[in-house]
């Protein structure tokens, strides 16, 4: 996944940013700033479980395994966090706002068989 950040200046993860540090990879910085792995959102995987029925679902190092709800949450917070690589696009020090491109590659195992699920 890739997305656009628009932050108002040091508010978002390139902190103390200035036009040195277009093109940057900020992702250490955010890290260091930023102990709350929920401080730029909460994120989950939501399948249904009759897709997948008594199976191992793995994503990074979360497995999980048996579930018996009709809609199954798994909570990936902490693995979008991990795996989000952050680059400063855009710095405007006049106007008081940043630009961040954010890439997170996910490795979503459902054991082989194909299935539909959301990320939110």
């Amino acid at each position: 996944m890739v997305f656009l950040n628009g932050w108002k200046l040091d508010s978002g993860p390139c902190s103390n940013c200035s036009e040195n540090d277009i093109g940057l990879d900020v992702t250490e910085r955010k890290q260091q700033n930023y102990q709350n792995r929920s401080e730029f959102g909460r994120w989950s995987l939501e399948f249904r479980s009759v897709l997948l029925p008594i199976s191992k679902i793995v994503v990074g190092n979360i497995t999980y395994h048996e579930h018996l709800e009709d809609v199954i949450n798994i909570d990936i917070t902490s693995y979008v966090y991990e795996n989000t690589r952050d680059e400063v696009l855009m710095i405007s020090q006049h106007d008081g706002w940043e630009m961040e491109r954010s890439e997170t590659v996910m490795d979503i195992s459902f054991a082989g068989r194909a299935t539909d699920f959301d990320i939110k």
